[in-house]
């Protein structure tokens, strides 16, 4: 632990800015995936989640709760105007996941 606080500290301010905006949007990301997918039960997931996030099989739990409902009709709407779409927001996905599990952000 000591180690990574001394690397942490070693990092310029920008870098450990950017780090831990990362953290945090990994960290809140089924809450904001709820307001798209599972709208109706947003404020439970929120709660969950920044209750319960900590853990991993919780965050994971919560991420999968978050995907399970309907999604919002504007969202929908937008999606279902082409397939080409889908196809760009899943190649950008995968683009930003990699980044990230290599240490790009």
């Amino acid at each position: 632990m000591e180690q990574i606080q001394n690397y942490i500290a070693s990092l310029p301010t920008a870098v450990t800015a950017l780090l831990l905006v990362t953290v945090l949007v990994i960290y809140i990301s089924p809450s904001i995936l709820a307001l798209f997918y599972n709208p109706t039960q947003f404020r439970k997931i929120a709660a969950v989640n920044l209750i319960a996030g900590a853990s991993w099989p919780a965050w994971v739990a919560t991420l999968v709760w978050a995907v399970s409902g309907r999604m919002n009709d504007r969202v929908d709407a937008m999606l279902k105007r082409s397939a080409s779409n889908k196809i760009w927001l899943g190649l950008i996905a995968l683009i930003l996941v990699a980044a990230i599990a290599f240490g790009a952000f």
